[in-house]
């Protein structure tokens, strides 16, 4: 029933008359809360930007699942690139140490080469996934929209909706 409910919220998001940006601003922003490892002050931080600018925060919540499965398979990846920008590059390593040393910046865990290296990682992502998401949300919305609408699972959905509308009825 779980996975029913994600893919019922997908394709809401998909069909609503939600900006395709703002949906694709909202799945790339979810790379910063899915990439890297669990870290508070992170979450704290990047939903303050998913509230104050204008994207859809399920669309976010999405990005941050999806980012994170695709975690476990770059995690050494992003354990190498905060490593060569932790030890390898000489001239930041004064940058490192005043971050550090200010009250809130260990709390963001950026000495940890897999926290360094995820962030960066999703950084360089952030553009791409952007465009790519824009691209997939437009194409959908000219291409598959009417046809995933005669899908059986579509007619359930709507079922459902009637259901859950005649059940609140009932209970009133």
């Amino acid at each position: 029933m779980f996975w029913l409910k994600i893919l019922k919220k997908i394709i809401s998001i998909l069909h609503s008359e939600i900006s395709p940006r703002q949906i694709a601003a909202g799945f790339a922003l979810g790379a910063f809360m899915g990439l890297p490892p669990s870290n508070f002050l992170n979450y704290i931080v990047v939903f303050f930007f998913v509230m104050m600018l204008k994207v859809n925060v399920g669309a976010a919540i999405l990005g941050a699942g999806v980012f994170a499965l695709v975690s476990f398979i770059t995690d050494p990846l992003a354990d190498g690139i905060g490593y060569f920008f932790l030890a390898k590059i000489d001239f930041l390593s004064p940058f490192w140490t005043w971050l550090y040393n200010i009250p809130v910046a260990p709390f963001t865990r950026f000495n940890n080469t897999v926290m360094l290296g995820s962030f960066i990682l999703s950084a360089v992502i952030f553009v791409p996934s952007l465009i790519a998401v824009e691209k997939f949300i437009v194409y959908y919305r000219a291409n598959l929209k009417e046809k995933v609408e005669k899908w059986k699972i579509m007619k359930i959905f709507n079922l459902s909706k009637i259901y859950s509308l005649y059940d609140n009825i009932n209970q009133q």
